[in-house]
């Protein structure tokens, strides 16, 4: 919370509340310690239940409200109630250009109920409310993401810090003739489709929830600049048969390097090199 809004606030509820009040708003909003409570812990503090606990509270936003709009029309601007009303529209100016911006601003590391008396007190920002909720969760959705993505990258660091690199390494240019050699089959075992690569610009294939799970890791991994699924069809004999493998993918390292990899070796130690 605002340290010179909770500064007003404790003024104001000293001045205008009774001191069951006011020990009720220090325990649901952490005034003195910034540590808000729900209702239901306030009321086991006090004696009391979590609902009566918010009829307490409602009841006393209304009062340091109405005592704010006395003061200010009695001319004591000056007053408790009056300076801690007149901090927040100064500092929020609802109804202005950016005052969403500065709601946000003043909010965003709040807990809920503390937004909310900030309504209460304030009832021109409670129709900012919405689209500050509205934002804070797609913030923190946007942190979950990308603390996903950092732990992804590292497994894929991890996974590929184990591959053995030859003493002699010729470099070519193999990705411009790279394709995908064959589409997967909707019958193969395991888990089969496709999706978009934001790192390639194109549909990407997978066959198994494992194939899935490694390409998502190349994704994420910044020392993989490209790569390739299903990239050549490979021919050899068998009990007297021509049989066809496809190596699972092709991966092009940032350092130029490039190797063919199983998604088989995801879950072995084995790391074999071209």
């Amino acid at each position: 919370m605002d340290e010179q809004f909770t500064e007003y606030l404790a003024l104001a509820a000293h001045d205008a509340l009774s001191q069951r009040e006011c020990l009720i708003l220090d325990l649901r909003f952490g005034i003195s310690d910034g540590e808000s409570r729900t209702l239901q812990e306030v009321g086991d503090h006090v004696g009391l239940s979590g609902e009566r606990i918010r009829q307490i509270v409602e009841k006393s936003v209304r009062r340091l409200r109405r005592r704010a709009a006395s003061e200010g029309r009695s001319g004591r601007a000056n007053a408790p109630c009056a300076q801690l009303l007149r901090y927040l529209e100064r500092t929020i100016r609802p109804g202005t250009p950016g005052d969403i911006e500065r709601l946000w601003e003043f909010v965003q590391d709040d807990a809920y109920q503390t937004q909310m008396l900030i309504a209460g007190l304030l009832p021109p920002v409670q129709d900012l409310i919405a689209e500050v909720r509205s934002r804070e969760r797609q913030y923190r959705a946007a942190l979950r993401a990308e603390a996903g993505t950092r732990r992804t990258a590292e497994k894929c660091r991890t996974l590929l810090a184990n591959i053995a690199w030859p003493r002699n390494v010729r470099h070519l240019d193999l990705m411009p003739y790279l394709r995908r050699r064959r589409d997967v089959s909707p019958d193969s075992e395991g888990h089969a489709g496709s999706f978009y690569s934001d790192k390639l610009g194109h549909d990407v294939q997978f066959e198994s929830t494992l194939e899935l799970q490694f390409l998502l890791q190349l994704e994420s991994c910044p020392e993989i600049v490209a790569y390739q699924e299903q990239p050549l069809v490979l021919q050899y004999e068998q009990e007297g048969r021509t049989r066809q493998y496809y190596p699972d993918v092709f991966l092009l390292f940032k350092s130029g390097r490039g190797r063919w990899w199983s998604s088989r070796e995801t879950t072995s130690s084995r790391c074999r090199s071209t």
